[in-house]
């Protein structure tokens, strides 16, 4: 292990921004497909024996096409592991060898599943069950530890093996999410998705809308429950504003979707399966917003030295580049490419155009070839008479390039004037 670590650089403040909200849209990717995997191939492997067709139906409900895995599983889980390891990078936590070993954990619970789904061997779906709730549990500790960073110097093994009432809180929270979105995932792909729907004379039609109705309702009624438990078990520091509205926007929404299914129990019928799920989807994020804005909160400082870290970096990268540049001998061909490219729009040899003539003021320079340098690195206003030149943003043997072809060939272009 420790493949990633080898591969990151401090990042700088930007990087730290964008990874955060990589990191958001990865769990969102990631969490709401691992927990309906779970439930529903905890369910499918449970009622094997008993209700062998209601078993199938629940391992083929898409959770385990190839191209869903990968999607949703597998890539988010290797980007997770990259954008973890450099917001944690030069910490006390290893958190890159942390998420290398979850990755093999569920690609093996993916892996084991698929082939459960394939051949229906229940010893084959019991351990890939197993496997699936470890891998989620450990990525849970993971992001518990992420804002707690006074924890990660006590954290030993080969796992984060961090068990706490805030990690269980966190845990069964998405468990209890797990159950809402498979209830979901089953009206919606059941009953109102055109290629998988059921027809109403089918035997399984009836089940499939009892535990479709039934995960989602419970998942709602719980969920409240959790998320302020959840909340209520956040490290102080951690808590903001826009933790609270996260959570209170959930739990808003959770009541709305039990009121929609409590209409389609009553009703008999599954029209609200489209707007449940978009709201579903919404509660996740903002369980999500509400995890990703303790993090926030809590590795603040750890932000702000990594973005200093990094601007001290750079800023010896750039010195030694520049060192690097001026020992190097000046190239007229590279100052004559310089010179087409960025001069001649503003400057002619014998004429002014937006700045002066280069016969008027090149002469100037002649016994002060480091004053010219210095112009061209850092233009100032000297005639008022002319705009100042702007910033071409040269490095230093670019800067010796161009004045060298200048002065070369300053007496060609004196003398082609005076004839």
């Amino acid at each position: 292990m420790g493949i990633i670590d080898h591969l990151l650089s401090p990042p700088s403040a930007q990087n730290l921004k964008l990874g955060l909200y990589l990191i958001y849209f990865m769990l969102l990717c990631l969490l709401p497909y691992a927990v309906a995997l779970l439930v529903t191939a905890g369910l499918s492997v449970t009622l094997q024996r008993g209700y062998p067709n209601l078993a199938r139906a629940f391992s083929r409900l898409g959770f385990l096409n190839p191209a869903v895995i990968v999607i949703f599983g597998l890539l988010p889980l290797l980007t997770l592991a990259f954008l973890f390891s450099q917001l944690l990078y030069d910490t006390a936590m290893p958190v890159g060898d942390y998420m290398e070993r979850i990755i093999v954990i569920m690609a093996g619970a993916f892996g084991l599943l698929y082939l459960y789904a394939r051949t229906g061997l229940m010893a084959v779906g019991a351990s890939g069950v197993a496997l699936l709730g470890l891998g989620i549990f450990f990525l849970i500790s993971v992001l518990d530890l992420v804002y707690h960073p006074g924890m990660w110097q006590f954290i030993s093994g080969p796992l984060p093996w961090l068990f706490s009432w805030s990690v269980a809180a966190h845990f069964l929270l998405y468990v209890v999410a797990g159950h809402l979105l498979a209830g979901i995932a089953i009206l919606f792909r059941c009953f109102r998705w055109p290629e998988t729907r059921l027809d109403i004379a089918s035997p399984l039609a009836r089940p499939m809308r009892f535990w479709g109705l039934g995960l989602t309702l419970g998942g709602a009624l719980a969920l409240p429950a959790m998320v302020l438990w959840s909340v209520a078990l956040a490290p102080s520091a951690a808590l903001t504003v826009l933790a609270f509205e996260a959570a209170l926007l959930a739990v808003a929404f959770l009541y709305v979707i039990a009121l929609l299914v409590v209409s389609m129990l009553l009703k008999g019928d599954n029209r609200h399966a489209t707007t449940v799920l978009i709201l579903a989807l919404v509660v996740t994020g903002s369980l999500l917003v509400n995890h990703q804005q303790l993090q926030l909160s809590a590795n603040r400082e750890h932000a702000i030295v990594l973005a200093m870290t990094a601007d001290q970096r750079r800023a010896r990268v750039e010195q030694e580049q520049q060192k690097l540049y001026a020992s190097a001998e000046p190239d007229p061909n590279l100052g004559k490419e310089i010179f087409n490219r960025l001069c001649v729009s503003c400057h002619a040899w014998d004429k002014k155009v937006v700045g002066p003539a280069y016969l008027e003021v090149l002469p100037k320079y002649l016994d002060d070839i480091e004053a010219l340098h210095t112009f061209v690195r850092d233009p100032v206003k000297i005639d008022p008479d002319y705009p100042i030149m702007p910033n071409q943003g040269l490095n230093e043997r670019e800067v010796q390039s161009v004045c060298s072809y200048l002065l070369q060939e300053l007496p060609g272009q004196q003398e082609g004037a005076s004839e």
